[in-house]
């Protein structure tokens, strides 16, 4: 009953209506599943009158396509190959200059697959991405979804926590427009692992998973309104995750956890302004959540660039002065921020910049 209290508000947060429902999951690649798995279940069922339940995969599925950035999460491409469709029936779109998905690009895609007679079974928009923390748009990605009669599925698993902030939340417009969304409160929600949710704007299409066990989850409990969230989860035994985030609003309350959330949105904002005003750095992106990457440059005789900024993470982790986080870039290598600590100061960013500058420098010059 408390889960169902949990979900129900988190409903009402994302902007769903009443018709909505949600259940727990072990993270943001199961909530991800979910979301496709109900979006090929429902295309097959409302164009074919297929149910993959009893007859599995028909014949047309080849023609069936997931749609999502270049910066998606990977969870998108393991989704597809586990549901029988394979990886490559996912299509992906370029995305802008600030990495969110281009909507231009979709609106080509969606008219050349029709050209194709294929079927954009799911679009995933990006609340969020695992790089850049990139939103994209999610109210133009929701217009063309209808427009194509695709399932939209927002992945928030990053994102999500911008519906606590009173500052940030309107980066999240479009949310309610999502067919499904997944959200993970083990990331700016602050919860021990595991714990996340998968949030649909018509609980009614939960069926998809259902299975009924005379000795676990009989119809007879169903039509007695008796609850049995095994009939929503793909899990059969379930930890009670929702109590540790019900207990965190009791302790902190709604409004400390968006004054958390926009805290370490105020650091990558002071990081990125510090990055672009030393001349050793280049920042990649303008940061959107607490991301900031950004690459060391050499001006001396360090002839490979990529490999430079790959020593200052290990020479820096070797000395124990700071585990810094990395990523690709158009194939460069670059350094990453994740502000997640709200009670990290801009101090503390200024000093550990300055520490890379410094060992950048050692690392050019020789020096140790």
């Amino acid at each position: 009953m408390l889960e169902l209290a949990v979900c129900e508000w988190l409903c009402g947060e994302i902007g769903f209506p009443r018709s909505a429902g949600a259940v727990f999951t072990a993270g943001g690649t199961q909530s991800n599943f979910m979301g496709l798995l109900l979006a090929r279940d429902y295309a097959l069922a409302s164009r074919w009158n297929w149910s993959v339940q009893q007859n599995g995969l028909p014949p047309q599925a080849s023609r069936l396509r997931f749609i999502g950035s270049e910066m998606a999460h990977f969870t998108v491409e393991k989704s597809a190959f586990q549901l029988g469709m394979g990886s490559e029936a996912v299509i992906k779109v370029p995305v802008d200059r600030e990495f969110r998905m281009d909507t231009i690009a979709l609106a080509d895609t969606l008219a050349r697959m029709q050209k194709e007679e294929l079927i954009p079974v799911a679009i995933v928009a990006t609340a969020g991405t695992t790089d850049f923390g990139s939103i994209d748009s999610l109210p133009e990605i929701a217009r063309l979804a209808r427009t194509a009669s695709a399932w939209l599925h927002v992945d928030a698993a990053y994102g999500s926590a911008l519906l606590l902030s009173n500052t940030h939340r309107s980066k999240l417009q479009g949310i309610e427009l999502a067919d499904s969304v997944s959200v993970d409160f083990h990331k700016k929600f602050w919860q021990a692992i595991s714990c996340a949710a998968f949030v649909v704007r018509d609980a009614a299409q939960l069926r998809h998973l259902e299975v009924h066990a005379d000795y676990l989850n009989p119809e007879s409990q169903e039509e007695a309104g008796i609850p049995n969230l095994v009939g929503r989860s793909l899990a059969t035994t379930r930890r009670f995750d929702a109590l540790k985030l019900w207990v965190s609003f009791q302790l902190l309350g709604r409004e400390k956890f968006g004054a958390m959330v926009d805290r370490t949105l105020e650091l990558a904002k002071h990081a990125a302004v510090r990055i672009r005003e030393m001349k050793c750095f280049e920042l990649l992106h303008e940061p959107q959540m607490g991301c900031v990457v950004f690459r060391y440059v050499s001006k001396g005789p360090y002839a490979d660039a990529d490999a430079l900024n790959q020593r200052i993470r290990e020479r820096m982790f070797e000395r124990g002065e700071a585990v810094l986080g990395h990523t690709r870039v158009h194939g460069r290598q670059c350094l990453k921020f994740t502000c997640m600590n709200p009670v990290t100061t801009e101090h503390d960013l200024d000093a550990l910049l300055e520490r890379i500058q410094v060992t950048g420098k050692e690392l050019e010059t020789g020096s140790t």
